[in-house]
């Protein structure tokens, strides 16, 4: 089995909708010690479903604990969330959260100052979806033939192709990033969408480890309908790999019916 492969299906019927979904992460292959920065978060619990991809800011101490930091706030948060408390509420009240922890950190250890992560997560309940990404971690959306990026990459490279820089100069500061959890509350303003949801639509969230090694189309390629959550992130962690993963790598794939 690969490294933290999990899969897993809410089999109730939540209003309309039953969530399935699977995970897979893998650490960068040439890491001595295979240590991951790379969290993840799938959650169930009263028709709420989570799910969180968190990256550890690369290059920094303690990438890893800010990842495991974020996700075990998102965890406790959704834990404890009502169930009438509005999903985007629900998504800032885990980015906050998060950011409160690893601030914490920062202060008692010097070591870990700079730490931080990347967050990207959506929430389900009813025909309620909500979504809200710091860093450079993406969600992906697909409804029949509809493909598109619900987050929006906050790095140097993303602000230099909005004030109309190629995509050749902008790609050499794609990974130089603007937010993050761990900068401080003034620097963490999400991306966010609140929208309706459907049956058939599914969710793809990954760490930059995929979406470097693949392309939009090619993650549109690999999806089809008819395959399990799990085909879908095995399907997509090999292609990656294929092309050699120079960071550590995750993708979840949730699939509402």
């Amino acid at each position: 089995m690969h490294n933290g492969e999990k899969s897993g299906a809410d089999m109730r019927d939540i209003k309309f909708h039953v969530i399935e979904y699977a995970a897979l992460s893998e650490a960068k292959p040439e890491k001595s010690e295979r240590v991951n920065q790379d969290s993840h978060l799938e959650f169930q619990k009263d028709g709420l479903f989570v799910a969180i991809v968190a990256d550890g800011i690369g290059g920094e101490p303690g990438g890893e604990i800010a990842s495991k930091l974020a996700i075990a706030a998102s965890k406790e948060v959704a834990d404890r969330a009502p169930k009438t408390q509005p999903l985007q509420e629900i998504l800032t009240e885990m980015i906050e959260t998060g950011d409160t922890d690893i601030r914490d950190i920062q202060k008692r250890s010097l070591q870990y100052k700079t730490m931080g992560t990347t967050f990207a997560g959506i929430a389900v309940r009813g025909n309620e979806f909500a979504s809200a990404n710091v860093g450079d971690s993406r969600i992906y959306r697909k409804r029949g033939a509809t493909w598109g990026c619900l987050s929006e990459d906050h790095t140097v490279g993303a602000e230099m192709l909005a004030k109309g820089a190629s995509q050749q100069e902008a790609a050499k500061k794609d990974h130089v990033i603007t937010r993050y959890i761990g900068y401080g509350p003034k620097q963490i303003k999400p991306c966010e969408h609140r929208l309706p949801i459907k049956s058939g639509e599914i969710f793809l969230l990954t760490s930059d480890g995929i979406h470097t090694r693949l392309t939009d189309q090619e993650l549109f390629d690999l999806i089809n309908e008819q395959d399990s959550a799990e085909t879908i992130t095995l399907k997509i962690m090999d292609a990656a790999k294929t092309k050699e993963l120079f960071d550590d790598a995750t993708v979840v794939v949730v699939k509402v019916k």
